[in-house]
Order: structure tokens, then C-alpha cells, then sequence
């Protein structure tokens, strides 16, 4: 990010402290472990649907 990020700032003249900063991102809506099965035999191509073909 260094390489892309501050050059690009100092092109553009932006005089102000860059600080990057990241966090943990909690995605409530992903299947759970038990759910995961059933939702890959529906899936197109799951391995129920290249049985049937």
C-alpha cells in the first residue's frame, strides 16, 4: 500500500497524516457449519446436480 497509496497522495498534494487502519468484520449472514451440506447439493454444479448428469 505504501508503494500505491502515499505516492498517489503526494501526486494529488494531499499535506495531511495517512494512517491505515483495519478490523475484524463479523459476517452474521454466512451459513453455519451444518447448513453448508444441504446448501452445496442445491447448488448448480453441487454434487447432486453432476450425479443426475
Amino acid at each position: 500500500m505504501q508503494g500505491t497509496l502515499f505516492p498517489a497522495a503526494q501526486e494529488l498534494q494531499v499535506q495531511r497524516e495517512m494512517t491505515i487502519m483495519t478490523q475484524t468484520l463479523h459476517n452474521i449472514f454466512v451459513p453455519r457449519i451444518g447448513e453448508l451440506t444441504a446448501l452445496a447439493n442445491d447448488a448448480p454444479g453441487g454434487p447432486v446436480k453432476r450425479a443426475k448428469v
